[in-house]
């Protein structure tokens, strides 16, 4: 139940956005605050609820705590596999043509991609129709 509050949650979803970029880097909660501009209140908020989800993992570091993405997760691949979707579809916004479909797969469609992984794209061009200029 409490991982949906974190999802319906926009400010904890710009949250998880900022593990999805660097989804193996531990990050303090002060980075999180920093990074997002998010208020510290709601920060401890949506870490709280994105822990006890188990979408984050805390892990105490002497008198700190670190908080990484939980990339065994199914919840969070799929997000983050939604996520990776939604980047690749707006970069090919501007190429927007009803005979083009693009297509991820492998690392980033099941939402294992780390910071070095390539992105497999498919583009698919429907040859059925006319091509012309202008």
């Amino acid at each position: 139940m409490n991982g949906w509050l974190a999802i319906k949650n926009r400010k904890c979803m710009e949250i998880i956005e900022l593990f999805f970029k660097q989804p193996t880097r531990q990050i303090l909660k002060s980075d999180i605050i920093k990074k997002t501009k998010i208020s510290r209140a709601t920060v401890f908020k949506c870490m709280k609820l994105l822990t006890v989800s188990n979408f984050i993992i805390e892990t105490p570091a002497g008198n700190i705590k670190m908080y990484r993405l939980n990339l065994e997760n199914n919840i969070v691949k799929r997000l983050k596999s939604i996520w990776s979707m939604e980047n690749i579809k707006n970069l090919f916004e501007e190429y927007k043509d009803d005979r083009l479909e693009v297509f991820i797969f492998g690392s980033a469609s099941r939402g294992e991609d780390l910071e070095k992984s390539d992105v497999d794209i498919l583009v698919e061009l429907d040859y059925s129709q006319p091509i012309g200029l202008g």
